[in-house]
């Protein structure tokens, strides 16, 4: 694979997995399915859901997404939670939400960070037990392999932008065909751009491949790539290059306040940068708490918890 991942202990690896498998696909994905609703939905057979399951799950584990050769170990973990709450078996057709969320380890150490962490609220499917699963870079075939389809190549082409600057283009492109096709074939929403939706699949898409929305990605690569992944070598040093990274968000509200781009990435940053602000000196964070107050009002109360007195 070309995005460096060398820094992982593969030795060790290979000695708890016995040996290594070469030419495994992207994603360790895990699908789950959580039926909330009432009524029909609650009373279809229990054994529908657990092949929805399955076959999700092989469908984005064993689809090859690019052309890179992947270890086992560069897998990218990425969990999918559908949360059903209408629909019944007669017609197989079943609407919620879906939560998407994926991680990447950090260099030196056993941490993770968060990458994803998005609610797709548009998240309609049909699905029979055991239908076929597929993709096509050049034809829409359903909703849900689409939508599958989709996360994937975002989940992708995310982890690349947080290893090489712009490093996912191919893969956005990939997720923008995807969603282009959809949106001449489909009437499901999610897929097109409507006035009062702020948050879509057609939202990220067309935001993230935007140049207007760059620092998003420069973000995702300063951040991740320039101070989490030389923490081990020097954390007081590289710790304020993370906190200007976070500040240069600031680009991305004022192109665009209610962005899609900035609620994702304060979305699976916030935790985290607010526990790493809990031992920084005060000259490193009084800036970053003014910026996160304006970009990131409704939690300004947390933001300002941090700030020493």
């Amino acid at each position: 694979m070309k995005k460096s991942l060398s820094y992982i202990c593969l030795s060790g690896l290979l000695s708890l997995a016995g040996l290594s498998q070469s030419y495994a696909q992207e994603l360790q994905a895990r699908v789950e399915v959580s039926i909330t609703g009432g009524g029909e939905i609650a009373n279809v057979d229990k054994s529908i859901w657990s092949a929805l399951e399955s076959q999700c799950t092989n469908f984005l584990n064993n689809t090859k997404w690019t052309s890179e050769t992947y270890e086992q170990y560069e897998k990218i973990e990425c969990n999918l939670l559908f949360n059903l709450k209408s629909g019944s078996a007669s017609d197989g057709k079943y609407s919620g939400s879906l939560t998407v969320t994926s991680r990447r380890p950090v260099y030196g150490s056993s941490y993770y960070t968060p990458i994803l962490n998005v609610l797709d609220e548009d998240f309609t499917i049909v699905y029979q037990l055991n239908q076929v699963f597929d993709y096509s870079s050049t034809t829409y075939l359903n909703n849900l392999s689409s939508i599958l389809s989709f996360y994937a190549y975002m989940i992708i082409g995310l982890d690349y932008d947080s290893f090489s600057p712009l490093g996912g283009t191919p893969y956005f492109n990939k997720a923008m065909q995807i969603a282009q096709l959809a949106q001449v074939s489909s009437a499901e929403k999610g897929w097109r751009l409507e006035s009062n939706k702020l948050r879509s699949r057609w939202v990220m898409i067309e935001e993230i491949t935007s140049p207007a929305y760059e620092p998003f990605r420069t973000f995702m690569y300063d951040y991740h790539r320039n101070a989490f992944d030389q923490f081990f070598s020097d954390f007081d040093a590289k710790r304020p290059l993370a906190f200007q990274a976070l500040a240069r968000l600031e680009e991305i509200h004022k192109q665009k306040a209610s962005s899609y781009l900035l609620y994702i990435a304060l979305n699976a940053k916030r935790d985290e940068a607010l526990n790493l602000m809990k031992d920084a000196p005060k000259p490193e964070i009084v800036d970053l708490i003014r910026i996160m107050n304006k970009i990131d009002g409704a939690n300004a109360n947390r933001w300002n918890a941090m700030n020493p007195q």
